[in-house]
């Protein structure tokens, strides 16, 4: 999936095949965080925060779609 940046670049952030985000989960990119203390040019880790809503029912349309 593609995330755009504070700074406003679009980061592709890839997951393995069948991989599944859980609800409440982390994930850290390295070198896409705040810079480190007196180092402007060296970034720590970029870490995103799922929340994830699961649907009550699918509809017939979205089952055949999985």
């Amino acid at each position: 999936f593609a995330l755009t940046h504070l700074d406003g670049r679009q980061l592709l952030i890839k997951t393995n095949p069948g991989e599944v985000v859980k609800p409440d989960s982390f994930k850290a990119i390295n070198d896409e965080g705040m810079p480190v203390y007196q180092r402007p040019f060296m970034k720590g880790k970029l870490y995103i925060h799922f929340s994830v809503d699961f649907p009550d029912s699918l509809s017939p349309e979205q089952i055949k779609a999985l």
